[in-house]
């Protein structure tokens, strides 16, 4: 099982670094190594909320390193999934995680990996270009972002037809 590992070192500058995935080997445990493609190592643009989101979760890893003393166990980085004790947290972990987080504030199930395909979603049905969604999500290739998503885009598509009508509302031709 691989998850996406983030370090939350550039988080004041608005850009999150993704470098590195999270692999699980029987042989050698949980592993860190380069992502599948060049394309995945990338750096995202983080909204204002976000960034303030994450400047609070930081702080709080700080304060739990520093009650952890000698017994944190996550080294000099943060990660964004770690336990307590600043070790990285198993994929299931996350899940559950998640999944308490959907039950308690009353929203729908989606799984935590949905949560790519529904911002990529998002971004389609706002008029993101679709080259910058696929950046986002380290895509090699715009196509596959388009065959993965095609279902938003004819949704986008008839957006921009409404917009287009929109244009031509109230206006006679003579």
């Amino acid at each position: 099982m691989k998850t996406s590992k983030t370090l939350l070192r550039r988080v004041e500058k608005g850009k999150i670094n993704i470098q590195q995935t999270l692999a699980y080997t029987k042989e050698q445990g949980y592993i860190f190594k380069e992502p599948k493609t060049r394309n995945s190592i990338r750096t995202v643009t983080l909204s204002q909320s976000v960034i303030e989101q994450l400047k609070r979760y930081k702080t709080m890893k700080i304060r739990q390193k520093l009650r952890a003393g000698d017994s944190w166990e996550g080294g000099s980085r943060f990660l964004l999934f770690s336990s307590d004790m600043g070790k990285q947290m198993d994929p299931k972990s996350i899940t559950r995680w998640w999944n308490k987080r959907l039950k308690k504030y009353e929203l729908p199930v989606i799984t935590f990996h949905e949560l790519r395909h529904t911002s990529a979603t998002l971004l389609i049905n706002q008029g993101v270009h679709m080259k910058t969604i696929s950046a986002r999500l380290g895509h090699s290739k715009i196509g596959t972002t388009m065959d993965l998503y095609g279902h938003a885009l004819e949704s986008a598509d008839e957006k921009a037809a409404e917009h287009f009508d929109n244009l031509f509302k109230n206006k006679e031709i003579k």
